[in-house]
């Protein structure tokens, strides 16, 4: 929340300032903020920045729907970018896409704007993708259970470490923020 001064005039010679809460929008500054890209943009950041604290939840189905959030972000970004004719901008676009059904929506996407060499090179990157996933399944399944139980062990070991980290941080802020407010108060 940031606070204006307000300046009323008396008959005397002196000001009297006086603070006014306003409440401002957060968001994330981006080039070109004034426009639908800059929009998407800063949405696809925020979106990006609240999965981070979602990967650590074992709730599969939020970090899903926050996946679908930020591939349909992409996708109108890469309608934008296709519009414009800035192609290189679109492809770059669709390698932030992760869901099947969305690389395939680009695909079509890109075909129904007249843009066939994108559409292949997505296609292309979709497929890459989708062999690589499969052969890291493959090697999973080909790890013995105790090599799976030990990778997992240092994956929820991970997720830990980065949870504690992140409560450091912010009893570090908390500190600092109260010191602070001491501060002001002597």
């Amino acid at each position: 929340m940031e606070y204006h001064s307000n300046t009323h005039s008396n008959t005397n010679t002196y000001l009297e300032h006086q603070q006014v809460p306003c409440a401002t929008p957060l968001a994330i500054p981006v080039i070109g903020s004034n426009v639908k890209s800059g929009k998407l943009e800063e949405e696809w950041l925020r979106t990006t920045l609240l999965r981070g604290s979602y990967d650590d939840a074992e709730d599969e189905e939020i970090t899903t729907k926050q996946q679908v959030r930020l591939d349909k972000i992409c996708l109108q970004l890469m309608q934008v970018a296709c519009k414009s004719d800035r192609l290189a901008r679109a492809l770059d676009i669709a390698t932030r896409l992760k869901l099947k059904k969305s690389f395939e929506i680009a695909v079509a996407l890109a075909q129904r704007m007249g843009h066939g060499g994108l559409a292949e090179r997505i296609s292309l990157l979709m497929h890459a993708r989708a062999r690589a996933q499969a052969e890291e399944s493959i090697a999973v399944q080909q790890m013995s259970f105790q090599q799976r139980h030990e990778l997992e062990a240092k994956r929820k070991a991970k997720r830990r470490r980065k949870k504690a980290v992140k409560e450091e941080e912010s009893e570090e802020e908390f500190d600092a923020d109260n010191v602070e407010i001491g501060r002001a108060h002597v």
